[in-house]
């Protein structure tokens, strides 16, 4: 796929926001291990928990120490099944619909 992309002088660029589904278990499991998941304020030992587009979602603790090699970690993971050429930030702030 990237050759015919990059043939043609495509480029793909995903949208990614800032909750990481619930649903994605790979990523859960790293970011549980990791401890870098936003915590409740009534439950210091349970992950906050908002819904945005992609329905039920953590966010990512920007000032943790591991919190970009978790993001770095996901973005390999998602390049190695469709190669991008860049990626699009979008709701790069915790929002809870």
């Amino acid at each position: 796929m990237r050759n015919l992309l990059t043939r043609k002088r495509i480029h793909y660029i995903p949208l990614i926001d800032a909750g990481v589904s619930i649903e994605d278990k790979t990523a859960m499991d790293t970011g549980n291990k990791q401890g870098i998941f936003m915590k409740s304020l009534n439950n210091a030992n349970q992950n906050y928990l908002a819904a945005v587009w992609p329905g039920k979602v953590h966010f990512v603790d920007y000032l943790h120490s591991n919190a970009s090699s978790f993001w770095r970690s996901q973005l390999d993971r998602l390049y190695s099944q469709i190669p991008f050429s860049g990626v699009w930030l979008d709701m790069n702030e915790p929002s809870n619909f």
